[in-house]
């Protein structure tokens, strides 16, 4: 008899837990339920679809905007359109001191690079700057596979920098687009 009473309790007090999400977002509440055997309290929240979020720190990411003009899977074919842009509209170029590896077969910092840790690996360009370089697209572009090269003709805080670039750009590129990008900008050791 002491079993079904508690059953229908427990049964009760599940119901209600269930329920409660969905009627409104009232704070916590404490619900005791007592029976002869034992005393159960049972703590109901008012919605756990509004449960706080772990800290994370966004402060460390910035919206940058790209001025591309062109993409593809092609490092020499983007290379020399890259010294074509270079010298037909006077933009420098940095590479950041990286280079092709036919031998890792993709872009990367020389084994002689400053930071020890990305010797021999791709590093992105994160700063604003106005200057030529190849980046992998999918750093700044979710959707893009991993090999998918971008030929990147400047990097800025605002899109109005970037669209105002384009217009010049896009005299000399037709593929020319501006990408935003939610990019990381804390310490990446």
């Amino acid at each position: 008899m002491h079993f079904n009473r508690f059953f229908r309790v427990s049964i009760a007090a599940v119901s209600v837990c269930l329920a409660l999400p969905g009627c409104n977002n009232t704070p916590a509440k404490t619900t005791v339920i007592n029976d002869t055997t034992s005393s159960i309290i049972q703590k109901v929240t008012s919605d756990t679809t509004k449960m706080p979020l772990p800290d994370i720190d966004t402060s460390d990411f910035a919206i940058e905007y790209l001025t591309i003009a062109d993409t593809g899977l092609s490092y020499y074919k983007l290379r020399n359109e890259m010294f074509a842009l270079h010298k037909q509209l006077g933009w420098p170029i940095d590479t950041m001191g990286r280079y092709y590896s036919t031998k890792e077969n993709k872009i990367v910092l020389p084994d002689t690079a400053d930071d020890e840790i990305y010797r021999g690996e791709y590093f992105e360009r994160r700063l604003p700057s106005e200057n030529l370089s190849l980046e992998y697209f999918s750093s700044y572009n979710d959707s893009s596979s991993i090999k998918n090269i971008a030929l990147v003709c400047g990097l800025y805080e605002t899109k109005k920098s970037a669209d105002s670039l384009l217009l010049i750009l896009k005299q000399k590129s037709a593929h020319g687009f501006v990408q935003r990008a939610k990019m990381y900008m804390g310490c990446e050791h």
